[in-house]
């Protein structure tokens, strides 16, 4: 069973742990490499996180996904946001 995880950031808590937790042998957790994730204020990149979306859920059981990082770019950036709300609602059509 493969399970794709896109974590609201990129603390521990919400990007290591679930990939470290004791799962059946027949679980794989797939999350994206650390360097597509936001990092505070700055603003992961959309085209190269729904290109990696896309690539890694085709053949996936399960996805967990924050609406946060997907659409805004991270949890802080989606408090701080200057999109317009025809480019939020362009990117949740990636979903």
């Amino acid at each position: 069973m493969k399970i794709v995880i896109l974590p609201i950031d990129e603390r521990p808590c919400n990007y290591l742990y679930p990939s470290i937790q004791p799962y059946a042998e027949e679980v794989k957790i797939v999350l994206p490499p650390e360097n597509l994730m936001s990092h505070l204020k700055n603003i992961l990149d959309f085209n190269l996180m729904t290109d990696w979306l896309i690539k890694e859920t085709k053949d996936a059981d399960y996805l967990v996904l924050s609406i946060d990082t997907l659409i805004f770019g991270g949890i802080i950036p989606s408090r701080i946001h200057h999109f317009s709300e025809d480019e939020i609602f362009s990117r949740i059509k990636i979903i």
